[in-house]
Formats: C-alpha cells, structure tokens, sequence
C-alpha cells in the first residue's frame, strides 16, 4: 500500500524551545517543545524517531514483501520455534504498519 503521508526524507533540528522534525521542502512536520532543561534530551531523541518514521516504514514494507513463507522456513531445515517465532515477528511487523497506515490491512484482506 503507497503511503499518504509527506514523502521523505524527515530530518530533525533542535533549537533551545523545541526539536522539529521537517520534509525535504522545509515543511514543518511536527514541533516538540521542550518542557524544561532536562527534556532536551528526550525531545531529541523523539524528533530523531519521528524524522526516521518515512524510511522505517519504507524498510519494514520492503522486508515483509521479501519474508520466506512457512513452508518455505520448513523446506530450509527450520525448527518448529523458529518458524513461530519468525511468524509471531511478522505479524508485529504487520500490526505496526497497521498503526502507521490504518487501511493496509483492510486493503490486504480484500486482496
């Protein structure tokens, strides 16, 4: 599913009130305040991860379009627990691009 969101790349920029996270254009995406000295650091932190969102989701896509089917694993010589949990992996990967594209999984359903 092509995602809606402004395009990437996001980059992120601190100044003494807030870290910003901006699209290649100069777009303001998000603004984070800066509540008191010592949540700079966080706010940095969080702006870092918002600013990456465009190519952690572009990279998340990519690896499930790729991933070995079951039968796939167990043709590989896979354990039972392995291909469980590689499962069990995909599926969290797929709930997560569910939060970030809430009609992937409906769109996916009613291939």
């Amino acid at each position: 599913m092509k995602a809606k969101h402004t395009p990437g790349p996001w980059q992120s920029k601190m100044n003494i009130a807030s870290a910003a996270i901006y699209c290649p254009l100069g777009g303001l995406i998000a603004r984070l305040p800066v509540e008191h000295e010592g949540s700079r650091n966080g706010a940095a932190h969080n702006a870092r991860l918002i600013a990456a969102a465009p190519e952690l989701l572009d990279a998340l896509q990519a690896v499930l379009r790729s991933f070995p089917t079951d039968r796939d694993m167990r043709d590989a010589g896979w354990e039972r627990a392995e291909i469980d949990l590689a499962c069990r992996d995909y599926e969290a990967a797929r709930a997560a691009i569910s939060k970030a594209l809430p009609n992937a999984a409906a769109k996916e359903a009613g291939k």
